[in-house]
């Protein structure tokens, strides 16, 4: 590094120092190491020891003679064994080539199996050797415990190792849980299989219990890891509904000796359960029924009644028969099946419209009798128009009394039971 430019003093001066450097370093043994790699970036060991440069880079005051360099970059690495002289400069340059490293696998809890991508099953702990370098994902296969995975970097330059961090799986048991109950957890149906034991992760859980015909059931619970958790259900059924009906309608209701109305009605609000219904109807006889009402359900009821009673078949007979006498005095048939008002009041107006036709006849009658022997005109036009009101009278009762012989026999026939 002495130019010829420079001053002659200087010259000598730093030739003088050059030879006391050099003297040194022969004299203490060190030298300087250039180390570079293809590829470049490698990470530089010397004799196992990190020296934190990678390639390419150099070392100052190496102590003389032989050393093991190795250079990882990834998944290649190189290894070469150099010399060092005192006070010289030595240059190498190291080949990497695809390396291989190992990875130790451990867990919280032995005996885990797992599985290492592209390596296959293995139980915790365990290690691999001379694994080609790069990324492995390594899972927890199904267990008692949650699954885990991990994601590693296997380097050929140092050993991996890896830690599974294992919970295992807490459970919760349902005591009460009935046929046909669907189970939601945190929000999602669950398939029970004919099991009513649920493996979960550890913490809190929203759980929904749905069954047809019961109030759903809401609970949260907290379960515990590698713990069993005990939650019983009470189901509350809901209400009930009957929607009845006959034939012929408007029949009585009476449901566990209790009058309900009228056919059609619906009943709401009925608690499940056994009961007793019963349809009377005065033209027919009993209709009884047993049935079971099941929760939330609205049972649907619709009888015909088909067997007549022998008071009601009695009766029609009697109908039939009395109408008639209608013809004779109005209101007489339907008095002699049922004594009510309507009865009363048609034979009161029968029998004063037949007395005032009887009348308005006698009268006319002895009017027409007089105005033959009148003394006077004034006299005969007195009793003419007298006869003239009489006729009007007797027209009007007799037209009266024959509607209402007609009007009555029509009654009489459609009158119910």
């Amino acid at each position: 590094f002495i130019s010829t430019n420079i001053p002659s003093f200087v010259r000598e001066f730093a030739a003088a120092l050059e030879k006391s450097i050099k003297e040194y370093a022969e004299q203490h043994g060190k030298g300087v190491l250039f180390i570079e790699s293809k590829p470049e970036n490698g990470h530089i060991r010397i004799d196992s020891v990190e020296t934190g440069k990678t390639t390419p880079a150099t070392f100052k005051e190496i102590n003389a003679g032989k050393h093991l360099v190795r250079v990882c970059s990834g998944r290649s690495v190189g290894t070469l064994e150099v010399s060092v002289h005192a006070g010289r400069l030595e240059k190498y340059i190291v080949n990497l080539s695809p390396a291989f490293g190992s990875l130790l696998v451990q867990s919280t809890s032995a005996g885990i199996p797992v599985t290492v991508s592209g390596k296959g099953s293995f139980t915790t702990p365990f290690q691999l050797d001379s694994l080609e370098a790069g990324e492995y994902t390594i899972e927890s296969e199904q267990g008692d415990h949650l699954p885990c995975h991990s994601v590693v970097s296997v380097s050929a330059c140092t050993p991996t190792e890896v830690m599974l961090e294992v919970e295992p799986f807490s459970y919760l048991r349902l005591d009460g849980l009935a046929e046909k109950s669907h189970v939601g957890i945190d929000g999602s149906l669950v398939n029970l299989q004919d099991t009513t034991v649920l493996r979960l992760p550890p913490g809190t859980h929203d759980i929904q219990i749905r069954r047809m015909g019961f109030k759903d059931g809401f609970f949260t619970v907290e379960t515990k890891s590698g713990d069993t958790s005990v939650l019983t259900i009470d189901y509350v059924p809901l209400p009930g509904g009957l929607s009845i009906s006959s034939i012929p309608q408007r029949a009585s209701i009476i449901l566990n000796g209790k009058f309900e109305g009228r056919t059609p009605a619906i009943l709401k609000n009925r608690e499940p359960g056994l009961y007793s219904l019963m349809l009377t109807n005065r033209t027919h006889k009993p209709i009884h029924r047993q049935f079971y009402l099941k929760p939330g359900i609205t049972l649907a009821i619709q009888d015909t009644f088909t067997q007549l009673t022998g008071e009601y078949l009695e009766w029609k007979n009697r109908q039939k028969k009395l109408h008639h006498f209608d013809m004779v005095f109005a209101g007489t048939g339907r008095t002699m099946l049922k004594t009510d008002v309507h009865g009363i009041l048609l034979l009161s107006s029968g029998c004063a419209s037949d007395l005032l036709f009887i009348c308005s006849t006698f009268n006319y009658y002895s009017h027409n009798r007089q105005s033959i022997h009148a003394k006077s005109k004034r006299d005969l036009e007195y009793y003419e128009d007298r006869e003239t009101v009489d006729i009007i009278w007797a027209a009007s009762s007799f037209t009266t009394s024959v509607l209402l012989r007609i009007f009555s026999s029509l009654i009489t026939v459609k009158m119910e039971f």
